[in-house]
């Protein structure tokens, strides 16, 4: 008896360390598991940028500073695109989702966001390349202003070289006939509007002399304006050719990037709007070799994105126009359930307050 007393005691001891042993093991497991926080993220510079299996950019400094508060390393999983990377976020792949994702009504209904750190919009890139000179020429001579200008001078032309034959025909020896008189003095008339003054006609007459003051400085008046007119036309023709605003899309190719939060808006509002043509591309830099080829005429995207490629590589050569529009605020997406929302946003105002956001803007170009 005494000994299946003893052997209960060991068989309880037994299972008693096995369940302690159990229980220790499970413990220091889960503290390492809660130590990681899995980030869903996806190729977006200046916020995400990828340099081999190594992850830099605006939103990975930020991320990281918010893993580092909460005691946390930060592992990161990457996706094609913002909407693989939120539909991963929803399947419960990753806890968040990073790399500046756009607060949407739509996204809205399915995620929870934190405070937005980024106030963002689109933008315009344009390619300025200036057009041929006489290219430019030929289509500032079309111009209504120039022909009529040009037909009233002819006119100036010829009713002065009437007066001028009526003054000086009886010096006119060989030009005593109507016809032919009439057109000396139109040569003497343009001689003396354009300044040219060859010498070898001139006014003899005291009558013809004193009409040469009117002409000369009605020519001033008209060559300057024609000149005026013509230099004007040809500046407004090569400004036409540039993209100065929204507005000035009329008519022009225009480059998006599909799988956007802005992909909707570009094609049912601003293009039928605007009356432009929209060409979808897969990735902003197949859109930044379209514009340097002359492929497309613009290319509209979210304004950070344009900026940053056009302070870095694209310098020189692609240019961000006009105001940024369609306002976004970026921000990091949680799952509905997360627990983690409250003490990210803490964390956030908290890094606010130090600057973070001032200091990583100017490290970025943004």
């Amino acid at each position: 008896m005494i000994r299946k007393i003893k052997l209960m005691k060991q068989l309880f001891t037994t299972i008693g360390r096995g369940i302690f042993l159990l229980f220790a093991l499970t413990a220091g497991a889960q503290p390492e598991q809660e130590k990681i926080l899995k980030v869903g993220i996806y190729e977006y510079p200046p916020f995400v940028m990828i340099d081999g299996e190594d992850f830099h950019g605006f939103d990975i400094d930020y991320i990281e500073t918010i893993g580092l508060e909460m005691g946390k390393s930060v592992r990161y999983s990457l996706y094609k695109s913002s909407n693989s990377a939120l539909k991963a976020l929803k399947n419960g792949e990753v806890e968040l989702a990073i790399g500046g994702l756009s607060v949407t009504e739509s996204r809205e209904e399915a995620l929870d966001f934190s405070h937005s750190y980024y106030q963002s919009g689109l933008s315009i890139m344009v390619n300025r390349d200036n057009i041929p000179f006489f290219k430019s020429l030929v289509h500032a001579l079309r111009d209504r202003a120039i022909f009529y200008t040009f037909a009233t001078f002819l006119l100036f032309i010829i009713l002065s070289g009437v007066v001028f034959w009526l003054c000086e025909r009886k010096f006119m020896v060989n030009h005593k006939s109507g016809k032919s008189g009439i057109g000396q003095g139109m040569w003497l008339s343009y001689a003396t509007a354009t300044t040219i003054g060859y010498g070898d006609v001139a006014p003899r007459t005291p009558l013809g002399k004193l009409f040469t003051i009117p002409i000369s400085l009605i020519g001033f008046i008209v060559i300057g304006s024609i000149s005026g007119l013509v230099s004007s036309l040809m500046t407004m023709e090569q400004l036409s050719q540039y993209v100065l605003d929204v507005s000035d899309l009329k008519g022009k190719r225009v480059a998006y990037k599909g799988d956007t939060a802005s992909e909707e808006r570009i094609i049912n509002h601003y293009a039928p709007t605007f009356k432009f043509e929209a060409r979808r591309v897969e990735s902003a830099q197949k859109a930044f070799d379209l514009l340097k080829s002359g492929n497309v005429d613009a290319f509209i995207h979210d304004a950070p994105l344009l900026l940053h490629h056009a302070n870095g590589k694209g310098a020189g050569d692609l240019h961000v126009v006009g105001k940024m529009f369609e306002n976004q605020i970026y921000a990091i997406a949680f799952r509905m359930d997360s627990d983690m929302q409250e003490t990210i946003k803490r964390i956030q105002l908290k890094l606010q307050q130090r600057g973070l956001l001032d200091k990583l803007k100017p490290r970025y170009g943004i």
